[in-house]
């Protein structure tokens, strides 16, 4: 469960770290694992879309970028998370970045998700949070926040409605440099 954190960050303290490099900032989005037609993690389509990631995220780093940022949920979030703190085994000077939507965000998961949310929060560089209690505007509010302070999207999807086409979306509008893995 969420706990205070050494590496948690007040919002804007983390805005403005994140706006004085944003040519090096790095923003995901994607599916929570039950949006994926045959979901297993040993899965021909997971493990395609974990290697795509490893290899968008290495080419990120090869193109300047270290700063990663994701929102900390099931499903590609936590990929992200886990795939950044392997890479930085290699490139110790890239930071992870999480930004949940509410502190609660974990509670209701399977013991499994919260220990890899819980390994999240502790290999994060940086942590903040968008609320304290639940919402749904939070969640919202996240996706605009990691769109607004980065310069690249690196989406994972399958064409379906929902946040992460409508983060996408927000990119486009925003003109930013968007990266698609299909799923």
């Amino acid at each position: 469960m969420f706990e205070f954190q050494p590496n948690l960050l007040q919002l804007d303290t983390l805005r403005l770290i994140l706006d004085d490099n944003i040519e090096k900032v790095a923003s995901f989005t994607g599916h929570r694992p039950e949006s994926f037609e045959d979901y297993d993690e040993e899965s021909d389509t997971i493990i395609g879309v974990k290697h795509k990631l490893y290899n968008q995220i290495k080419n990120a780093i090869s193109q300047g970028y270290a700063y990663f940022v994701g929102g900390g949920a099931r499903g590609v979030d936590i990929w992200v998370g886990e795939t950044v703190t392997e890479l930085k085994k290699i490139y110790p000077h890239i930071k992870l970045v999480t930004i949940i939507p509410h502190e609660n965000q974990a509670k209701s998961w399977s013991q499994s998700w919260q220990n890899r949310y819980d390994n999240l929060m502790q290999n994060s560089d940086f942590v903040s949070v968008i609320s304290a209690g639940f919402s749904y505007a939070s969640f919202h509010i996240r996706n605009r926040f990691l769109v607004d302070h980065s310069s690249l999207l690196i989406g994972v999807y399958n064409g379906t409605k929902g946040g992460t086409q409508s983060t996408i979306e927000y990119a486009q509008k925003q003109q930013k440099q968007i990266i698609i893995i299909d799923c």
